[in-house]
């Protein structure tokens, strides 16, 4: 693969960036019509490199030591077996961002973005111009209350490390797990269901409802048109069932890609 090796750096990055490694090939063979090399020759440098960025550690261990040399704050738990379940992780800014704007955090769980099966758990803030801005990662070994109260204790611990106030409203989706830990970690915080989240479940359960089979497309389209009107009404007013109050809830959550090293 002689021409591949003169160009290690496209291949650091389609390893460094992997959901896009397959992009990456086709561009590749693309541009470079004459090369003898198959598919299955890029792959085995692409694996030469992620080995070479491990420097002949496990997986885990050079993503942790990547952290720390790149000045991430960090915290890993282990199990009994001193094996990792979970790893939490934010970059320099963004305690320096959660300071200026920590009242509204948003919670967001991502799966099938490592061959481990860890959910990646996404926590965003959102700033004075309405932006939404990465605060931390989290990796965690199931989607359990201790699995989210491990991840939102140390996310308190890194608000107190940077002076900045705990958040004043949290969103969620409506799972119990995150509900519980965030109540247990966060009691003076407001949380809020998203109505983003919402209003994908009411159309992934009642879409049968809405759109019945003897409909044409033009009336299902029409009904569901009629549903996102009346959804939009919604977002305006939100009852917490916790608390009984009344507030403002808009739609909405910033979703970070993470280019992990898994």
């Amino acid at each position: 693969m002689k021409q591949g090796r003169r160009e290690p750096y496209g291949l650091k990055q389609a390893v460094c960036h992997e959901p896009h490694y397959k992009q990456y090939i086709r561009t590749y063979i693309r541009q470079n019509s004459n090369t003898i090399a198959t598919q299955q020759d890029i792959y085995n440098r692409m694996a030469d490199s992620k080995r070479g960025l491990c420097e002949d550690q496990s997986t885990i261990h050079a993503f942790g030591n990547q952290l720390d040399k790149e000045g991430f704050w960090n915290r890993m738990q282990l199990d009994s077996h001193d094996r990792v379940t979970g790893v939490l992780f934010a970059h320099p800014e963004s305690l320096a961002y959660v300071k200026a704007y920590p009242d509204l955090l948003f919670l967001d769980c991502t799966y099938k973005m490592n061959k481990y099966g860890m959910p990646l758990l996404d926590i965003i803030g959102v700033d004075a111009c309405q932006r939404s801005f990465c605060i931390a990662f989290a990796f965690l070994s199931g989607e359990s209350e201790e699995d989210y109260t491990w991840a939102f204790d140390r996310l308190r611990s890194m608000y107190e490390l940077c002076g900045a106030a705990f958040p004043s409203v949290i969103l969620t989706d409506r799972c119990l797990a995150y509900m519980d830990a965030v109540a247990r970690c966060f009691s003076t915080a407001i949380s809020l269901l998203c109505l983003w989240h919402a209003n994908k479940a009411v159309l992934c359960y009642y879409q049968p409802l809405l759109t019945r089979h003897d409909q044409g497309p033009e009336a299902r389209r029409e009904s569901l048109n009629d549903w996102n009107d009346f959804f939009q009404l919604l977002a305006f007013d939100c009852r917490i069932s916790r608390r009984g109050d009344l507030r403002s809830a808009r739609q909405g959550a910033g979703r970070a890609l993470l280019a992990a090293m898994f």
